[in-house]
């Protein structure tokens, strides 16, 4: 047979052998002679395993292989790198929960939406990442915040905050106050007031600051607790304890701070709303000021007052001077012993007023006197001087009666004895007394030739001031005149005897 008739031959037995496979597998084969004929009987067809026979390698197969492998080879180093990337990735997400608290800072740790740590401690703190947990910090340092609702609407001025009360109310003498627009403090008396306040706070409960408080609101939550703190405790003084910031000196009880009362009041109303805020200082900025318009009547009473009180002290300390030199430390006690003592005459209790004064009469004979500071003092002073020379006064008196009734006694014997010779002595010893006195005794000369002498008597002015002014400062140095009170010298000066006409005979 021919090669042309032996092609369709092997096609055929192709044909056959592409039919059986299809058969094989359950496909319906080609249908020869365009399809014009029925399939076979399945059962009716010879069914062998398909085969394959290579004749040779492929002319491309030898160009594929360098491309596939280098695909293989690019394909498994994109892989690894892949890999160490989703590594990378993954200790990096560990190890953004490693975090950094600030010496100024504190923490909260939080796992899985729940606080796991409370108050952590600055320095390096690890929490699960986000969104698994996280540590929220809350810085600690000192916050400021000024408060300026208490004064006159001063926007137009943008060094307003830098002046002091003073300059403003130079500058704001014609101010008149309008309620919408500018702040006032009312006070307890119903008057107004203008005050500034700076305030300083810290966030130290980390757990109800971030469970309770947004940081954006913050500042506005401060700030209404002193607003309140500031009107309730200006509510509760007069307009004269707000601008001196001392007591009226009618107030009954402890007097309220007024800044004092507002830091209190301000953090009770930040403890209730659980903020965990804490107002560590609240302090006036200036001095308080009435309105601006009446800032000159208000500083005119001031003025007043303080003159007042300026005289009331100087007059303190001169009673307290005069009291010390009269009775020294004792005065306070004597002074109250006395008013005592009138009480008792006032009410005509005699036996309470003997027992009053004689109380004063053993202080001032040297006996103590406890004060109410439990110290023992004796008087002092004048009165003590006075006291002393008294006692002197009276021991020289007794002394001198003493003396005298000793020498009458013993004249009085000598007399007894010898009359003539007593009188003679006592005669010549006041006569030699007589002329010893020096300037007292005038020398008259009697005339040899006048048959008749007429004696008109009286003191010379001149030795009368001289002898009385030696007479008180003899007495004066014995300590015996005592501002003028023992003797009067114009008196006794200006008063002489009249004159006296002697007429010893003719």
């Amino acid at each position: 047979m021919s090669g042309s008739d032996a092609r369709p031959g092997r096609l055929g037995a192709g044909a056959n052998a592409e039919a059986g496979a299809l058969a094989g597998l359950g496909l319906p084969g080609p249908e020869a002679g365009g399809g014009a004929e029925a399939a076979p009987d399945p059962r009716m067809v010879r069914r062998r395993a398909a085969s394959v026979q290579l004749r040779g390698p492929s002319e491309s197969a030898g160009l594929m292989d360098p491309a596939n492998q280098s695909l293989a080879d690019a394909l498994r180093i994109t892989y690894r790198l892949l890999v160490l990337a989703m590594i990378g990735l993954g200790v990096a997400y560990v190890l953004s929960g490693f975090q950094t608290v600030a010496a100024t800072e504190r923490g909260v740790k939080v796992m899985l939406g729940q606080i796991d740590q409370e108050d952590v401690p600055p320095g390096f703190v690890f929490a699960l990442p986000a969104p698994l947990g996280e540590v929220v910090r809350v810085g600690t340092g000192v916050q400021n915040l000024r408060v300026s609702e208490f004064f006159p609407n001063t926007r137009s001025d943008a060094t307003a905050d830098e002046k002091s009360t003073e300059e403003l109310s130079r500058t704001l003498a014609s101010f008149e106050l309008n309620p919408e627009f500018d702040g006032a403090n009312l006070t307890g008396d119903f008057n107004l007031a203008h005050t500034r306040w700076s305030v300083e706070y810290q966030r130290q409960g980390v757990r109800d600051y971030i469970r309770n408080l947004s940081p954006a609101d913050e500042r506005r939550f401060v700030l209404t607790a002193v607003r309140r703190g500031v009107t309730h405790a200006s509510a509760r003084v007069s307009i004269d304890e707000l601008l001196l910031d001392q007591p009226d000196a009618g107030r009954v009880g402890v007097f309220p701070s007024v800044g004092v009362t507002a830091r209190e009041l301000a953090q009770e109303y930040l403890d209730r709303l659980g903020t965990g805020i804490v107002i560590t200082s609240l302090t006036r900025l200036g001095t308080a000021s009435p309105p601006f318009n009446l800032r000159t009547n208000f500083d005119a009473v001031q003025t007043n007052v303080a003159a007042a009180q300026k005289l009331i002290a100087e007059a303190d300390q001169e009673r307290f001077r005069i009291l010390a030199d009269a009775a020294g430390d004792a005065a306070p006690a004597l002074l109250e012993m006395i008013g005592d003592y009138s009480d008792a005459i006032a009410s005509g209790d005699a036996q309470e007023a003997d027992g009053r004064l004689a109380a004063i009469d053993r202080v001032l004979d040297g006996g103590a006197v406890v004060l109410e500071d439990g110290r023992e003092v004796t008087v002092g002073g004048e009165a003590a001087q006075v006291m002393s020379r008294a006692r002197e006064y009276r021991t020289s008196v007794v002394g001198r009666v003493r003396a005298q009734l000793e020498s009458y006694t013993a004249k009085l014997e000598s007399f007894k004895n010898n009359p003539g010779l007593l009188l003679t002595n006592e005669w010549a010893d006041a006569y030699g007394r007589l002329l010893s006195r020096g300037g007292d005794l005038e020398v008259l000369t009697h005339p040899a030739s006048a048959s008749v002498l007429d004696l008109i008597l009286n003191r010379d002015r001149d030795l009368a001031v001289e002898r009385q002014s030696r007479a008180l400062e003899e007495r004066s140095n014995q300590g015996l005149i005592q501002d003028g009170r023992e003797l009067d010298i114009r008196r006794r000066t200006n008063n002489f005897e009249r004159p006296r006409n002697v007429n010893p005979g003719n």
